[in-house]
């Protein structure tokens, strides 16, 4: 059996991350994501009953490399570190900087899922792109569908390394692997192809970071 991860959550409360993950269990997710501002140590411990392992995600945002840094210091040790893709240069920022994970690509910034962005990752030996699934609940306009046709298929194409995230804060906000997967199909991705952004992708940078 497959062990799908979704690498990004924003559950509420402990009774938000109880429902989430046990649901995502339900589903066939062994690993979640989770932003979290409670006690970690009560969050490890609804994880182990639920059965689903967790890592602590914190995602920064800021318009500048400055503004990025200096909030750093207010995130949970032990967190992967993402940054929101604002702009080129916080988002080429992120990609070379060892403290981060990667970037959450965000509509109207598809560009930056690139070449540049690749040999950026590659340097340094991990970097992930995160893609929320989220605008899609939200609304299905035209702006819409142009940000995942365009996001998916760059890094399809130039082979990015990319995670599908739910973005959940509620348990009826995630999405079942399949369906995740489909989204990629819905855009010219192989199914294969677009189910290591379930997989292979976010574990490889979870074994990396673990180390």
């Amino acid at each position: 059996m497959k062990c799908y991860i979704d690498l990004y959550t924003r559950p509420r409360d402990a009774g938000s991350l109880r429902e989430i993950l046990e649901a995502a269990g339900s589903m066939g997710y062994c690993l979640v994501g989770v932003e979290y501002a409670g006690d970690w140590g009560e969050a490890k411990r609804i994880s182990k009953e639920a059965g689903v392992d967790i890592v602590r995600v914190a995602v920064v945002e800021g318009a500048s490399r400055r503004e990025v840094a200096s909030k750093l210091a207010g995130e949970p040790r032990g967190s992967l570190l993402f940054v929101k893709g604002v702009n080129q240069d916080v988002a080429r920022y992120s990609s070379s900087n060892k403290k981060f994970a990667g970037f959450v690509a965000v509509p109207g910034m598809e560009r930056l899922v690139d070449r540049s962005t690749r040999t950026l990752f590659h340097e340094r030996g991990w970097g992930l792109v995160l893609v929320p699934l989220d605008l899609l609940i939200m609304g299905r306009g035209r702006s819409v569908w142009r940000y995942y046709y365009l996001v998916l298929r760059r890094a399809y194409a130039y082979r990015v390394d990319l995670a599908l995230v739910s973005a959940a804060r509620t348990a009826g906000e995630l999405w079942h692997p399949l369906s995740a997967i489909g989204v990629g199909e819905l855009f010219g991705v192989p199914a294969e192809y677009a189910s290591s952004w379930l997989t292979s992708s976010p574990a490889r940078l979870i074994d990396l970071m673990r180390r």
